[in-house]
């Protein structure tokens, strides 16, 4: 009232919150797909072992954190069930209270990794290449951490482009993402706003009530600030994602330059700190999310590629009629509907 100020209506933001907040489901917030009907879920730290997983990874370690998200998979969309950030000052304090037994920053963050495969069974595992990331994917098929069980993770299997990493046994489910790369960058952020828009990827739900019987069950105090925890819980994990939303509210995009060369630029606004120096506020949860939602969109959108089987067999099983001859080619549609409607490329050779 002093400054004669208003509260606005909505975020800035390339992600309005008013967007977020239609993409969380609740009791009272019914969201309704046409193949799953209506969706109603909470935030979880163990998987289910019929349903598969997605992982996108951001490996900071210095001035942001590095952040898990794992989406569940669906016929019709994606859930949001499960984030995770951790720092090198956090990892030293696990290692003061005997928490850990790794004695290197990574690979305790590839030691999580694996901890989590163990109930939210991974189809593919998205990871930045920069800050970190190929470091955490030598650690992850290092033999000599691998526990009994286990198996070493490869990078996927691409036919267009062989590696040396092709032929080694493991699990070939990790992509390496240059999340630098313009054109990608591009890509995964306009595929996200829309899939939100979309309603295909979806928020768990959260009130007082989700979050009071999660730290009831845990028999434990949350600080609402508290989000540098020492213990891996479900309080914790629905503190991550509301972060999550706060991050995805404070990113905006920019133009580099107004030239041919100009390219788009998805960042958080600057700020001060209270030394003066400008900084960025974090974005790592919004980096390991626009991550996992890239190879979703990418695995169930992708076109399917013609059948082609073989065509022809015995002339006294081949039906010879003028009215309906049958598919004799298989390609391009506007091939087959001209080919195999006139019959005019269609013939029968006797031996």
């Amino acid at each position: 009232m002093e400054y004669a100020a208003c509260f606005t209506a909505d975020s800035d933001g390339f992600f309005k919150r008013s967007l977020i907040e239609s993409c969380v489901t609740g009791d009272n917030k019914e969201i309704s797909l046409p193949q799953s009907g209506k969706i109603v879920f909470d935030a979880k730290i163990k998987g289910e072992h019929n349903k598969q997983y997605i992982y996108g990874i951001d490996p900071a370690s210095e001035q942001d954190n590095f952040s898990i998200v794992i989406l569940e998979a669906h016929s019709d969309h994606n859930r949001i069930v499960y984030c995770w950030t951790t720092n090198r000052s956090n990892f030293k304090e696990r290692q003061k209270t005997g928490l850990v037994d790794d004695h290197d920053f990574y690979g305790f963050c590839a030691r999580k990794i694996r901890s989590l495969m163990k109930t939210f069974t991974p189809i593919r595992i998205g990871m930045d290449a920069q800050g970190g990331g190929v470091a955490i994917e030598e650690a992850l098929h290092d033999p000599d951490k691998l526990k009994t069980g286990e198996k070493l993770i490869w990078p996927i299997i691409d036919y267009d482009r062989a590696k040396d990493t092709d032929s080694q046994p493991g699990l070939h489910i990790l992509e390496l993402v240059q999340f630098a790369k313009a054109d990608w960058t591009a890509q995964a952020n306009h595929g996200l706003r829309k899939d939100l828009e979309d309603k295909a990827l979806i928020f768990p739900r959260f009130d007082n009530l989700t979050l009071g019987l999660a730290v009831e069950e845990e028999g434990r105090k949350i600080l609402e600030a508290d989000l540098n925890p020492l213990y891996d819980t479900l309080s914790e994990c629905i503190l991550e994602i509301e972060e999550l939303k706060n991050e995805l509210t404070t990113i905006v995009m920019t133009h580099t330059s107004t030239g041919s060369g100009g390219r788009d630029r998805w960042d958080t606004p600057e700020v001060k700190s209270p030394s003066g120096k400008k900084g960025r506020l974090r974005k790592d949860r919004y980096s390991a999310l626009v991550i996992a939602n890239m190879l979703a969109r990418q695995m169930n959108r992708t076109l399917a590629s013609p059948d082609y089987n073989m065509v022809g067999g015995n002339l006294k099983k081949i039906p010879i009629s003028n009215k309906n001859p049958g598919e004799l080619y298989k390609g391009p549609e506007w091939f087959t509907s001209a080919a195999n409607d006139d019959g005019i490329y269609g013939g029968i050779y006797r031996n």
